[in-house]
Parts: structure tokens; sequence; C-alpha cells
């Protein structure tokens, strides 16, 4: 098992969590780039971090320990009161090694729909404009 940090990750009990495991031989610790390890990975375990998402483009199953954008096609495992069965069905679903039906599809909407090419200023515009007529549309703004 490889684990990586949050860079922005300064809780003590974190880093005794993470040399717990290390110590014990359990994992690695690393502060490689996530491109350079999640495509060596069987599985990626997050809360709800964008490594998530990144992990799903290199077509890996995601295991969810939080709410996250992408949690329709992760493996959820959130409640730390979890059953012997729900850690199975989660060790199974890594071990198949494939992200669960509807990923692509997943990764479709949210790559065109909901992400904007920030460096193109028409897409951009195209975007803002969009949120702000849902946003008058749903919250009948009063002048």
């Amino acid at each position: 098992m490889v684990i990586k940090r949050h860079p922005n990750c300064k809780a003590g009990e974190m880093a005794a969590f993470i040399r717990n495991l290390v110590d014990g031989n359990i994992a690695t610790e690393t502060t490689s780039s996530i491109h350079d390890i999640i495509p060596g990975a069987q599985a990626v375990v997050t809360l709800n971090s964008g490594v998530g998402f990144e992990s799903l483009l290199y077509e890996k199953p995601v295991v969810c320990l939080g709410r996250a954008d992408y949690g329709g096609v992760a493996f959820p495992l959130r409640d730390t009161r979890t059953s012997a069965t729900e850690m199975e069905e989660a060790f199974g679903f890594i071990m198949d090694g494939r992200p669960p039906k509807g990923h692509r599809q997943h990764l479709h909407v949210m790559l065109k729909k909901y992400q904007v090419d920030s460096r193109d200023e028409t897409a951009f515009d195209r975007a803002l404009l969009r949120a702000l007529c849902i946003y008058h549309s749903e919250n009948q703004m009063v002048l």
C-alpha cells in the first residue's frame, strides 16, 4: 500500500496514523506526483479529493470515504461502523481492478458540462453565462 498525504494536511493524528502503518511495514509513504503513483495502483482510496476523479481518468476503481462529485461511480465506504460484509464488498471492488459501469459517461458529463477550460475565453464566458442563467431561473431575483 502506498500512502500520499494531502499536501495541506497538517494534522498530527494523521501523521501518527501514517507513521504506524509505515513502521508496521503495512504501507510506504510517498510525496511523488499522483500522476506517477496512480498508473501503478490497483485502486485508490480517498476521502473526497480530486485524486479520486483523477483516478477515474486512469480507469482505476475508487473507494470513497466521504461525499464527492464522483461518488456515484466510486465505492462508498463512509461509516466507521462498516460491517464485515461491506469491507468484503469493498475488497472485491478493489480486486476487480476496474471502475464501475457508467464511469466513462460520468467523466464525460463532468468534463464537458461542469468543467471549463479557462484558457479559452469564449468557453469560459459561455459557462459563466450558463451558470448565471441557471442561478437566475432557480432563484427568481427581485430587482
